[in-house]
Formats: C-alpha cells, sequence, structure tokens
C-alpha cells in the first residue's frame, strides 16, 4: 500500500514538473479549451486577422492556419484578459522582452507578459518566437500547407504541454476551413511611409492643366479683337452695296 502511494505521489510529481518546465521553456500561457469559444466570436475573429496571418505566413512561412488557430486557442477568439489590455494573443511572457508588460497570475501570482501596442505586433512577435529559437528549427522543414504535421509538430517540439493541444488546433482549422488560407498567394502588405514616398515618386509628372485665371483676360482679348473684324467686314459689305446701288442708278440715268 505504501509503495502505491509512494508510486502515485511521484508520478503526480514529475507531471506538475514537466508542466512548469514547459511552461518556462515557451513563455506561453497554457492553452484553453476550444470547446468553450463562442462560434460567432471566431468568426469574428477569423474576419478580422485572416489577411495578418496571411501576411506572417508569407514572412515566415508558417501556416496561416496554424497562427490563427493559435491565436484563437490561446487569447479566447480575441476575448482574454491579456489580448484585451495588452494586445497578447499568444500568451507569451516577458523573457527576452525589453518592451513593456502586463502582469497577471498564471503559475506564479503577478507574472509579466508581453504587451503591445498593436495586436499586428503580437502576430509578428509570435513569428520570431518560432523563427528564432533553435528548437523549433525543425518545424520549418515542413511544408506550410500541412497543418496537421504543424500542429503534431508544435506539440513536440514544446510549445505546449496539453497532450490534445495538437488536436485542440487540428480541431478549429477543420471546424473554420482556416486551411483555405495557407494557400493564398499575396495580399496587399501595409505601405510604409517610406513606400508611399517612394511611389509617389515613380509617378510620372501629370500635365498641367491650362490656368483659366490667369489667361482669362487674353482670351477675352482676342475674343473683343475678333469682334472689330466682323465689324470691318460688314462695312466692306455696306460700302460694296452702294457702290453697286450707285453704279445701277448711273446706268438707269444712261
Amino acid at each position: 500500500m505504501l509503495h502505491r502511494l509512494r508510486t502515485y505521489y511521484y508520478t503526480v510529481l514529475v507531471g506538475f514538473l514537466a508542466t512548469l518546465a514547459g511552461y518556462c521553456r515557451t513563455g506561453a500561457q497554457p492553452s484553453r479549451t476550444s470547446d468553450k469559444l463562442s462560434p460567432s466570436i471566431c468568426e469574428e475573429y477569423i474576419r478580422t486577422y485572416h489577411k495578418t496571418a496571411i501576411r506572417q505566413q508569407q514572412r515566415h512561412k508558417i501556416p496561416a492556419s496554424i497562427i490563427l488557430a493559435q491565436g484563437l486557442l490561446e487569447s479566447g477568439a480575441g476575448q482574454s484578459y491579456l489580448a484585451l489590455a495588452g494586445n497578447n494573443h499568444f500568451g507569451i511572457k516577458c523573457k527576452d522582452w525589453k518592451g513593456p508588460c502586463i502582469y497577471r497570475d498564471d503559475d506564479r501570482k503577478q507574472e509579466p507578459f508581453r504587451k503591445y501596442v498593436r495586436a499586428e505586433e503580437s502576430f509578428e512577435d509570435h513569428s520570431r518566437f518560432l523563427t528564432e529559437r533553435d528548437h523549433y528549427k525543425p518545424l520549418f522543414k515542413l511544408k506550410p500547407t500541412d497543418y496537421k504535421a504543424w500542429a503534431h509538430g508544435l506539440k513536440k517540439c514544446g510549445y505546449a504541454t496539453d497532450p490534445q493541444y495538437a488536436g485542440k488546433l487540428i480541431g478549429l482549422i477543420e471546424k473554420y476551413k482556416l486551411h483555405s488560407f495557407d494557400t493564398v498567394k499575396e495580399t496587399k502588405p501595409q505601405a510604409t511611409p517610406k513606400q508611399s514616398k517612394a511611389r509617389h515618386a515613380n509617378k510620372p509628372a501629370a500635365s498641367k492643366a491650362p490656368d483659366t485665371k490667369k489667361k482669362g483676360t487674353p482670351a477675352k482679348a482676342s475674343a473683343a479683337t475678333k469682334k472689330p473684324a466682323t465689324a470691318t467686314a460688314t462695312k466692306k459689305t455696306v460700302q460694296s452695296a452702294t457702290k453697286q446701288t450707285s453704279t445701277s442708278k448711273k446706268q438707269h440715268k444712261l
């Protein structure tokens, strides 16, 4: 009996330490249950951030479906405290972080989580979180369209300790057909101020429209000069007509 209790407590302790080690390794908040997410809120979240996820896929070769599924799961479709107060959609903590932090109880009381100005910064930071760590490098040997391999790979690389984490991601992807975003070729990126200036500089100079205000008076003057011409023409016709009448009178007199 005593041996069984020791074995039981040893198993619980090992599981707890493994979970804690996983949290410390990834720095991410434990995943939520996908069953509690409202479909309407999830669809609104997808409409809001699917273009951002596609851009991340183009830049970092991470499937857009995986990014959206992780965002839905980690942030509760954008309704978590971290997402609402700190634009943190992936629960990444302030480890190796020089930016502002937001505090919330997690494994310990008032742990620091990364805080962003915009949600798009959280998506970019999540991509860098995966690309800049060696233990996630095996993921980038997978195809960006193979979302199932990516989901299992994230679990295998230690992103989350939840044994059902890969299944939850795959379930969200297939429920909302997020894999359709993995095959989108391109979206128009947000133009930076430098890019917008360059575009304006490369545009050919448009032909200047005539200044009607400055050239209006000469136009009137030219119209006015035409009037004397018509007046002289009428005078000539009158003179020719009088000459004809005078000659006709002389002929009549003769």
